[in-house]
């Protein structure tokens, strides 16, 4: 079963992010080998690059995953590597990672009580089909006239060129 968080990491550029880690099964799972690692995926939320932790740690941008959080906790990082290829991701493994709410159910039922939302809710509204089309008018007029100004020679606009079927 594949468990998924946001990891806050610091990349080769040296600064902080917040990308998205996937914890799965350990690999060869059912051979019996209690040494085989888990299978860890980590996504960059602003390209969509997927990179397998342990396989692909030559062109991992990362230099380590610091913490980990999802709606139940959050998890500090405390091995002492800190190339993720190196670290272990059995977040059981105390020595490894420090959970913030422990794993009582009891602490994590009496904090949730004070981790309700204080943000009022967001209203949204229903916007006429009227303000698009004035909004769409507003662009056009715009673009026309940077086109104006940009071209040396007037530029006759035909709007009904689009109803022309084209025949190539």
């Amino acid at each position: 079963r594949w468990h998924t968080f946001v990891s806050i990491v610091r990349t080769v550029t040296g600064l902080g992010e917040c990308w998205v880690l996937r914890i799965g099964p350990s690999e060869g799972q059912g051979s019996g080998t209690a040494t085989q690692k888990r299978r860890v995926l980590i996504y960059n939320p602003t390209d969509g690059a997927r990179y397998d932790v342990y396989r692909d740690h030559a062109t991992l941008p990362l230099i380590a995953i610091d913490s980990l959080f999802d709606a139940d906790n959050v998890w500090a990082n405390l091995q002492t590597q800190e190339e993720p290829w190196l670290n272990e991701f059995d977040l059981r493994n105390r020595s490894h990672w420090m959970s913030l709410f422990g794993r009582s159910p009891r602490l994590r039922a009496r904090f949730a009580k004070h981790t309700l939302c204080i943000q009022s809710p967001v209203t949204y509204h229903k916007i006429g089909e009227k303000y698009y089309q004035a909004r769409a008018a507003e662009i056009e007029r715009i673009i026309e006239q940077r086109f104006e100004r940009w071209r040396s020679a007037p530029t006759k606009w035909d709007y009904g060129i689009h109803l022309v079927p084209c025949t190539w």
